[in-house]
């Protein structure tokens, strides 16, 4: 008589190893593979978090600033809020036509958007970085620096549509 070869029971800690290991695998991926084939995925997602990290500054630093200042922020969150607009109506209209043209127009017009942000990022620093903490402006620095992140990765993909 052949004997049936024991199998070990897995364990529930390797189970749910494999498990997180698998579902960390897929959100590291998942999100760069798509953001890749879709500029305006990128665009209103870029859009979004800057809108939301403008927002929280306001909220959270609004009380600290002069009149003036506060005048200042707002007005640089608007600009700024306008100039992504335009960023994904150009990126939409890219995306449907799907010509060399469209990505090129979308292109410029990220070229834009990010002279506008660079620029206006120096005034708001100017003005907010005097009334951060240490850790405050530590944080604003990581949001600056993952902001401009996705920035690059969104004209690097539509500098590549664009064929340049």
């Amino acid at each position: 008589m052949i004997e049936k070869a024991r199998q070990r029971p897995a364990s529930k800690v390797w189970i749910l190893g494999g498990a997180l290991v698998s579902a960390v695998a897929l959100i590291l991926t998942a999100p760069a593979a798509y953001a890749a084939s879709s500029p305006l995925a990128q665009a209103l997602g870029l859009r979004s978090d800057v809108q939301s990290t403008t927002s929280q500054y306001i909220d959270r630093y609004e009380d600290r600033l002069t009149v003036a200042d506060r005048r200042e922020l707002r007005s640089t969150a608007r600009e700024t809020r306008i100039q992504l607009n335009a960023l994904v109506r150009t990126v939409r209209r890219a995306e449907a036509r799907d010509t060399k043209r469209a990505w090129r127009d979308a292109l410029r017009e990220h070229a834009s958007a990010a002279d506008l942000i660079e620029s206006r990022f120096d005034d708001v620093r100017s003005i907010i970085e005097p009334e951060l903490s240490f850790s405050e402006k530590l944080s604003a620095f990581a949001d600056y620096s993952s902001a401009m992140q996705a920035f690059e990765s969104l004209g690097s993909e539509l500098s590549r549509r664009a064929g340049k």
